[in-house]
């Protein structure tokens, strides 16, 4: 006889959240926006408003939580974030781990940026996220 598998599990809608407008941070780790238990994130996004005056800066997106070992790239490396460009930029641009997704399966966490200047000015940014809570 054959496994019942199948789960009535299912998820309403999208949500696309928003952090705070990011202004000059100094170099480290940030939290952005708070991602529920059992959420998968579908897509994150940068917003460079103001560019990062180094041609060496460094914006990563990742993520803290999910009782897992924080990854500060997971959804976004610099190549894809691009700091010294003001442009929108999305995760579906990029081959790190969790750019075409990662669900939040054991715990809630955070989506994370780290910045370093390198040196010169630091830029101002935001960060999006698309996610769909799975009940």
């Amino acid at each position: 006889m054959a496994d019942y598998i199948s789960t009535s599990r299912h998820a309403d809608s999208p949500r696309i959240v928003a952090s705070k407008s990011i202004v000059a941070p100094a170099d480290g780790t940030h939290t952005c926006i708070r991602i529920p238990h059992r959420a998968m994130v579908t897509r994150v996004w940068t917003d460079v408003t103001t560019a990062f005056g180094s041609a060496g800066a460094v914006l990563t997106i990742g993520f803290v939580g999910n009782g897992e070992t924080a990854d500060p790239d997971a959804f976004m490396g610099t190549a894809a974030t691009q700091p010294n460009l003001v442009a929108m930029r999305s995760s579906s641009e990029d081959n790190n781990p969790a750019s075409q997704g990662k669900y939040f399966a054991d715990a809630g966490g955070l989506i994370t940026a780290t910045t370093d200047d390198n040196g010169s000015t630091a830029g101002n940014f935001a960060v999006f996220a698309e996610y769909y809570v799975v009940y």
